[in-house]
């Protein structure tokens, strides 16, 4: 399976991240920029959701007003999208809090929640990574200990496997292709990888950690994903269940 980006995906991450490096911009603001507030707004593939998501994730935006764009796309009918129904719709799934992950039980929600969590996940890594080359114990940085560089080596394998495993499912998930357990085994790995991620900052950055705002905002928001995506625990045996009923499946039908 090719999971390469295709080159209308790579301009979209390249818009997304332009419009995320300013710091009074929200999360509205940014899917704007992708052409998601126009009357031709496009109906894209779950993998295009992923790649937006995880850059929110990343840009720490908040994460229930895109999940209620990406709800209200998916069930406005052709005729109804227009700004105007769009707004109407997303207010009111936000009303109803879209970012709880209570209920989720199909692949096309559940992804996009996975892929937010690397987003964070790889803020997290990113923060950490610069802290640890700027940081000297001893005369020596950080990144050149074998501890903290090993760890954070652990975190990125982590994230990367993560992100794997959501574009491969949301790749076969476009080709209609049955995912199976791989969502929910996705949600379960990319909140593990994220909350790693988040642990090694802290660890990089220390007591200085404590008083610097990014820091905690990514924190926070690793260790609040259990609600965006579901418990790593309830997640790993939803992918059990579902794996053990489809073996049993295919076995009665072979």
């Amino acid at each position: 399976m090719n999971l390469e980006p295709t080159t209308d995906q790579r301009l979209l991450v390249a818009a997304l991240r332009r419009a995320a490096t300013s710091d009074d911009v929200t999360a509205w603001d940014v899917l704007a920029a992708a052409g998601l507030t126009t009357p031709a707004m496009p109906r894209w593939g779950l993998l295009d959701w992923c790649l937006v998501l995880e850059e929110l994730g990343a840009a720490g935006h908040d994460v229930a007003l895109p999940l209620a764009v990406h709800a209200a796309l998916d069930a406005l009918p052709a005729e109804e999208r227009t700004r105007e129904g769009l707004l109407a719709s997303v207010v009111e799934r936000c009303r109803s809090d879209a970012g709880d992950a209570t209920g989720v039980d199909t692949d096309r929600l559940l992804l996009p929640r996975a892929a937010y969590a690397i987003g964070v996940g790889r803020a997290c890594l990113e923060l950490a990574q610069t802290r640890a080359a700027d940081r000297t114990i001893s005369g020596r940085r950080l990144i050149e200990l074998q501890g903290p560089a090993h760890r954070l080596a652990h975190a990125a394998v982590l994230l990367i496997g993560a992100r794997i495993g959501v574009w491969r499912a949301a790749t076969e998930h476009d080709t209609a292709t049955p995912v199976g357990s791989w969502a929910a085994a996705c949600a379960a790995s990319s909140v593990e990888a994220a909350v790693t991620a988040a642990h090694e900052l802290v660890q990089v950055h220390g007591a200085a950690g404590t008083g610097d705002r990014r820091v905690v905002a990514l924190y926070r928001a690793a260790y609040a994903l259990p609600r965006t995506c579901g418990s790593p625990r309830l997640m790993w045996r939803r992918a059990g269940r579902q794996w053990l009923a489809g073996s049993v499946s295919n076995h009665g039908t072979s």
